[in-house]
């Protein structure tokens, strides 16, 4: 027999069947294991945004946000991710890139917080209300973010495509507390969710 996994739709959830259905709190936070997102729509981050949530994982890489269409603009993007167990944030106005990296180690299951700002072409990471380290200005005459008003948390859908081949998995782990430009968004103020299980269904 082959093996396969389920990318059951919010919200159902499954391993080999989408046969339970989630009933989501506010204050849950959502597992993924590695082929799942949730896409929120929000408008007007063009030339600020605010986003701050919690996450744990003990995972060496993953994909937290993403911003951005590597098919339709390869300069246009604004994303944060795990790398080598360090929490990047990087982000391109159309001129250049800014890549701030935390100081500390965050793949060790522990819930830890991020914090991102960028004003126009200046970002600002912090992790554990620790500041990250970096290029936070972007280069060039680029001020705004042209990309579409799609952003998504732990994963995204096509996502080699999508990310340009940055990323082939998303996130392993749990991301919670989810606020963005002031904004809580819980699980099921998501558009669209693939493949995302509650934290104590963790796998």
């Amino acid at each position: 027999g082959s093996s396969y996994t389920c990318q059951c739709l919010y919200p159902y959830y499954g391993l080999t069947d989408c046969d339970t259905v989630l009933s989501f709190n506010p204050s849950d936070g959502a597992s993924f294991s590695g082929n799942g997102y949730l896409r929120y729509y929000m408008n007007a981050l063009r030339e600020y945004q605010r986003v701050q949530f919690t996450f744990a994982t003990n995972q060496t890489d993953g994909l937290l946000y993403w911003q951005g269409n590597m098919v339709t603009s390869a300069t246009h993007y604004i994303y944060a991710n795990v790398n080598n167990g360090r929490v990047e944030l990087r982000f391109n106005l159309g001129t250049g890139e800014a890549l701030l990296v935390s100081p500390q180690i965050v793949n060790d299951g522990l819930t830890h917080s991020i914090k991102f700002i960028r004003d126009i072409n200046i970002g600002s990471l912090w992790i554990d209300n620790i500041v990250a380290i970096g290029l936070k200005q972007s280069p060039g005459a680029g001020t705004t973010l042209q990309v579409s008003n799609d952003i998504f948390i732990g994963g995204t859908d096509n996502i080699e495509t999508k990310t340009g081949n940055r990323f082939t998995t998303g996130f392993q782990g749990c991301i919670s507390n989810i606020k963005i430009s002031g904004l809580q968004f819980a699980v099921a103020d998501s558009v669209r969710g693939v493949a995302v299980g509650k934290c104590d269904l963790q796998l």
